[in-house]
């Protein structure tokens, strides 16, 4: 049987020659029917994902990002992400279960399951001062008793204002305004915080910031990466921190992977970092201990070489 990396190499490799200017119209149309049939092989591995199953033998789980406080100088949330046992062989990616589960009616389920984890977590470190964030999707948004699930779970666990927040993408804002409005003010009312997620990366209407009763804006990761190659990006972080703190909204930066990415957005006013600088995901144990435990230090910076004496001993430790 074919595998699920001979797949997804057939139609990279066929995509890459279909996007080629010295193809004509004939070949293009061959290689896009060949993407096509892929596509459709490729389904065959996602409609042997079970999530009821999958959900009932133990196989997802919950893994936490700190959010790092650059002016208090400590762990301030985590964002809950959702993860597949390793033990499980599967050859997709929880994205792929994720839109899988959009696409075959399990997102209710699916998220009720990282809603209900999430919020265990939250109220095992509930006083710690930290706040948990739980990704939302648009499709259990736009589910007519969403709210109300989603506060009969939330007042189950007692939780206290601030324990946790909900992130939204950009992109469901813009579907439907008025419903989003709605909802969220709900939300707001019983005292979770609204993040509004992946800002800048869609059609962003600085209209709309006016109007939600967000607490954060995430400037997302495709602004860090480039962040000193790029002035547009640079740019575009300074303008959200300045907006965020104009309007008394917390900027989280995603996506800060070393000490220099981390020295420039503190430069640029961002209030809130997440990324590999600080920490990749980890379990619930060990979150709980960084929130205690953690303090980022910045590297010590070795001398020029110049610097370095020619003989003797040297000084310090390695």
């Amino acid at each position: 049987e074919v595998s699920y990396d001979d797949v997804t190499e057939a139609a990279n490799a066929a995509l890459k020659r279909a996007c080629e200017p010295q193809q004509d119209i004939l070949t293009r149309v061959d290689y896009y029917i060949f993407l096509e049939s892929q596509r459709k092989l490729y389904a065959r591995y996602l409609f042997k994902i079970d999530i009821p199953q999958m959900l009932k033998n133990g196989d997802f789980y919950l893994e936490y990002q700190p959010q790092y406080s650059l002016s208090r100088d400590r762990i301030v949330g985590f964002e809950a992400l959702f993860r597949v046992n390793r033990k499980v062989q599967i050859n997709v990616s929880t994205i792929d279960i994720i839109n899988y589960a959009e696409q075959s009616g399990n997102m209710v389920l699916l998220g009720n399951f990282i809603l209900k984890t999430g919020m265990e977590f939250a109220k095992s470190i509930e006083g710690m001062g930290v706040c948990v964030s739980l990704n939302v999707s648009p499709v259990q948004l736009m589910q007519s008793g969403f709210v109300d699930s989603f506060l009969k779970l939330y007042r189950s666990f007692d939780l206290k204002p601030g324990s946790i927040s909900v992130e939204i993408t950009e992109s469901y804002v813009v579907s439907d305004i008025a419903e989003t409005l709605q909802k969220l003010n709900i939300l707001k009312s019983n005292g979770i915080d609204i993040h509004l997620d992946d800002f800048g990366t869609g059609y962003s209407s600085f209209s709309y910031l006016s109007v939600l009763p967000i607490a954060a804006i995430k400037i997302d990761q495709s602004f860090v990466r480039n962040i000193f190659e790029n002035r547009v990006n640079h740019l575009i972080i300074k303008m959200i921190a300045d907006i965020c703190s104009h309007l008394n909204l917390e900027s989280i930066c995603e996506g800060v992977e070393n000490p220099q990415q981390l020295e420039q957005v503190r430069a640029l006013g961002c209030d809130v970092i997440q990324g590999y600088v600080i920490s990749r995901s980890v379990n619930a144990e060990k979150a709980r201990d960084m929130i205690v435990n953690y303090h980022y230090q910045a590297p010590v910076q070795e001398a020029p070489i110049e610097n370095v004496p020619k003989s003797g001993k040297q000084g310090g430790s390695k």
